[in-house]
């Protein structure tokens, strides 16, 4: 017989008392909690991010890389089972599509003025959370409820991404007009960034000029 199972059922009738809180034991639980969080990661679709995207331009590129493979899967079945599913792009490609039709529709709704980088992204998520574009299907409609529900930190730092990526394409024209350079320099110091706008926020609510072409309809797949 398993020994743990010898000591649990030894243990239902130990009435012997312990004394747990020391501090070598309450040191390990605090570790493995640490360890084993019960929330997933909240910056696990930044991650996924190559370091290449870091404005609107790359940001598109990578959304038509993933739509591309989308479009090969020619079965739901197959598509349960695709890399592009499994490895998180999908639902990466989900959140980026939503706050990109969020930040424009926000942006385009006569709120305008300077703003910090958080101040923009959480008047997005609550700008769509209460304006859900109107020629969604059942699937399209429960993808951005779900997307902008209340408290979804994914969407706040992918929102906030695209802010920041906003941004950076702003900086570069800016940039290319004055005769000089300009720009992001990664992947990572969008996260960075993320995490500094964050703490320098706290105790505030946290969560825009579509420039270019539109982003493409939230997709209906589940």
């Amino acid at each position: 017989m398993n020994s743990l199972l010898n000591t649990l059922k030894n243990a239902v009738q130990d009435t012997t008392q312990i004394d747990l809180t020391q501090a070598s034991i309450t040191r390990e639980l605090a570790s493995l909690c640490e360890e084993f969080n019960l929330a997933p990661d909240e910056y696990v679709d930044v991650k996924r991010m190559p370091s290449t995207v870091t404005d609107l331009e790359s940001l598109k590129t990578y959304l038509v890389s993933i739509r591309d493979k989308l479009t090969k899967i020619d079965d739901a079945e197959k598509k349960g089972k695709a890399d592009v599913v499994k490895n998180g792009e999908l639902k990466l490609y989900k959140l980026c599509v939503c706050c990109l039709h969020g930040l424009s529709s926000y942006l385009t709704g006569g709120t305008g003025g300077s703003k910090t980088i958080q101040e923009i992204s959480s008047e997005a998520i609550n700008h769509a959370r209460a304006n859900k574009p109107v020629n969604l299907g059942a699937n399209g409609s429960k993808l951005w409820e779900s997307t902008f529900a209340q408290n979804a930190v994914r969407t706040k730092n992918i929102m906030t991404c695209v802010v920041i990526m906003a941004k950076s394409t702003l900086d570069k024209a800016n940039a290319a007009a004055a005769g000089g350079g300009g720009g992001n320099s990664g992947n990572q110091t969008v996260v960075q960034n993320i995490q500094t706008q964050q703490t320098s926020n706290q105790g505030s609510q946290k969560i825009g000029s579509g420039s270019g072409k539109p982003a493409p309809a939230p997709q209906p797949t589940n």
